[in-house]
């Protein structure tokens, strides 16, 4: 194929313009359905569950779907505003609490020590890398 285009240049014009107008099609075609919507049915669910829930509600998700499909609807849709979403899967994650959780909603943090394995993670990473 190297050959053919080095012989025939005006082939590998051809060939960039066919390129580019695939990109372009397929972008112009998908573009209407892939504005950073969520899924119709992870939507409607979640629609339901932050409907669902009081004043000031503080919302635990598990999972990539769940929680992306919840932080449209609560930050860019502007559904429910007013609920906070918790990452349960960062939740051992000592910056997640100390940090993350209290920019989000001031006051709220957990209290107690980390748990054994994570103050082991923790032990070993310092050892590993001094401050």
């Amino acid at each position: 194929l190297l050959g053919v285009l080095a012989r025939w240049p005006w082939l590998r014009v051809c060939l960039r313009l066919a390129i580019l107008a695939m990109a372009g099609a397929a972008l112009h075609k998908g573009f209407r359905h892939h504005q950073s919507r969520p899924p119709g049915v992870a939507e409607d669910y979640l629609r339901a569950v932050l409907g669902s829930l009081p004043h000031g509600a503080i919302l635990f998700t598990q999972g990539d779907t769940p929680m992306y499909v919840a932080k449209y609807l609560v930050e860019v849709a502007s559904v429910r505003p007013d609920v906070t979403l918790v990452e349960a899967d960062m939740l051992p994650g000592d910056w997640y609490v100390r940090e993350k959780l209290p920019s989000q909603r001031p006051g709220l943090g957990f209290m107690g020590e980390p748990p054994p394995q994570q103050q082991r993670l923790a032990a070993i990473l310092e050892t590993l890398f001094p401050h």
